[in-house]
């Protein structure tokens, strides 16, 4: 009988499905914070060991779509998810997005559309069939002009060093007490972003 017990917890655990054990309750999931009140990593440390742990996320991701979003799926990573893809659509020459005249003249935008994604479905979000949701994610891209709305500007950092640094002006989307929608610092050090959205 306590053999049926424990099988029973585990059961409730951990699911099984062509060959992976998934772990289907977890205390640690969440996001990933940086711990302020340790005493043995100095926060150069832990922004370093965040930022390679990023970058591994990244490559991961580039593997994995390579992988698993084509006419064919090549790779057993493939069948970690629900779906091993979420379909799409796409237009092309779609109109320009933006006011006046800041999309690049005879180039026509580009609309990505994933229609309704089933978060049970699709991305085997565990829930209840009546608590699943769907979502549709519609991203649209322009090439715009760029040279008559940048400029070059220099800039200090907290160490004195200075930044060279080029921002575009294009409209302000945002509070940002700045007159710029984006800046890109030239002079890019890797693993670290090179560029700030306002």
């Amino acid at each position: 009988m306590v053999l049926f017990g424990i099988a029973g917890v585990f059961s409730a655990e951990v699911t099984k499905a062509a060959g992976n054990e998934t772990l289907i309750r977890s205390p640690n999931c969440g996001y990933l914070l940086l711990d302020s009140n340790r005493s043995d990593l100095s926060s150069y440390e832990a922004l370093t060991g965040l930022t390679a742990m990023e970058a591994n996320d990244t490559l991961a991701a580039s593997a994995y779509s390579r992988a698993c979003y084509g006419k064919s799926l090549s790779g057993l990573q493939c069948h970690r998810y629900p779906k091993p893809n979420i379909p799409w659509t796409n237009k092309r020459n779609v109109p320009c997005h933006f006011k006046g005249n800041i999309c690049k003249a005879g180039v026509g935008g580009f609309e990505m559309d994933t229609g309704l994604i089933d978060s049970l479905k699709t991305l085997g979000i565990n829930s209840k069939a009546s608590e699943a949701v769907q979502y549709r994610k519609v991203t649209s891209c322009s090439v715009i002009r760029t040279k008559e709305y940048s400029y070059e500007y220099n800039s200090t950092n907290s160490e004195n060093e200075v930044l060279q640094l080029i921002r575009y002006n294009y409209e302000r989307y945002s509070s940002h007490p700045n007159n710029f929608t984006y800046q890109y610092n030239k002079e890019n050090f890797i693993g670290q972003n090179s560029y700030t959205l306002m």
